[in-house]
């Protein structure tokens, strides 16, 4: 259950600001096509080309951020407007509309085994250090990238062939206005590439560090992030770091997210369904280490023990042993 809010706040700050979206679709194209410039005016490639490659994946996940917000229609006034706006920044980063329904799955069924299509990404903790240095090398290998695209084709009711079809017209004229110019290779470096690794790399761990368990807590899966400016720029652009909130109330547009921080900060109700961090980094080094041990987890079960999922209701192995040989142990927690 999400926190109570007075409804009139909500209808309030659930109210689009158009313009200020516009300008900042606008404002991110323009500091894409400036990148991609860098590549032609730059004195020497060799020193541009790191630069150009990292800038593209930061602003590869601006777009995915503004996207987003059109997944909830969220972004302007007009539904259709949200729609146009989602079709353009979904195909120019590999993605199709028909991605709101993978999205609007996982804010339905936060945390629910083999309902939340995002779970695969968070549901381990703590992540061994061997586990997230093979997360890391996956997404920036742009393994996680090709094999999520690929797994995402074969869901039904994903993409229909109609949008698989734009998609691939779509960058089919990016790929070939690069030729025009004479760099055809720059679509796959400074394109593909970046989109593959540096923003799968940052959109992954942005999602890790938003929903990791911990112990399975009731507030565990919804937390805000209060983070320095750079994070800020790199995993949270329209105040996306304020994640638990918009778990809570989809609808508030990104403007408003702050306001409604503030008023659930001053709420016991709040306090106790949500978590605050400061730092994307923080958190995520706060959940790699050694893993407890079984025991360790057993009693974490006990205590909290899973919702969903062919685990539901049921003590973990070691528990169970232990209760067989000794059916005094834990009798309150066995029932």
């Amino acid at each position: 259950m999400r926190p109570v809010v007075d409804p009139d706040l909500i209808r309030a700050w659930s109210r689009p600001r158009g313009l200020r979206a516009a300008v900042r679709l606008v404002v991110t194209l323009g500091l894409l096509i400036a990148s991609f410039s860098m590549l032609w005016i730059s004195p020497s490639v060799a020193i541009a080309a790191p630069l150009v490659f990292i800038l593209n994946g930061i602003l590869f996940h601006h777009l995915l951020i503004i996207q987003h917000e059109t997944l909830h229609y969220s972004l302007f006034q007009r539904r259709s407007w949200n729609s146009v706006v989602c079709a353009i920044t979904s195909y120019l980063i590999g993605l199709t509309p028909s991605y709101r329904k993978v999205h609007l799955a996982h804010h339905r069924h936060l945390g629910e085994a083999e309902k939340d299509p995002d779970l695969r990404n968070y549901s381990r903790d703590p992540l061994t250090r061997r586990e997230f240095v093979v997360l890391l090398v996956a997404n920036v290998s742009g393994y996680a990238a090709v094999a999520q695209f690929f797994r995402q084709r074969r869901t039904p009711g994903n993409a229909n062939v109609l949008e698989v079809l734009i998609l691939a017209i779509v960058h089919s004229v990016i790929l070939g206005s690069f030729a025009v110019l004479g760099a055809y290779h720059y679509y796959l470096i400074f394109w593909l590439l970046p989109l593959a690794t540096v923003t799968k790399t940052i959109t992954n761990l942005r999602n890790l560090a938003e929903h990791i368990d911990t112990l399975q807590a009731s507030n565990s899966r919804h937390r805000t992030i209060l983070c320095p400016w750079w994070e800020r720029l790199v995993f949270a652009p329209l105040h996306f770091n304020y994640h638990a909130e918009h778990h809570f109330y989809p609808s508030v547009n990104y403007t408003q997210l702050p306001k409604l921080h503030e008023l659930l900060m001053s709420s016991s109700d709040a306090l106790e369904k949500m978590e605050v961090a400061r730092s994307y980094v923080g958190v995520l080094h706060g959940h790699i280490g050694p893993r407890p041990s079984r025991a360790a987890r057993a009693d974490a079960w006990v205590n909290h023990p899973p919702e969903s999922g062919r685990h539901a209701g049921r003590l973990p192995r070691t528990k169970r042993a232990k209760m067989r040989a000794d059916p005094g142990v834990d009798q309150q927690n066995s029932r």
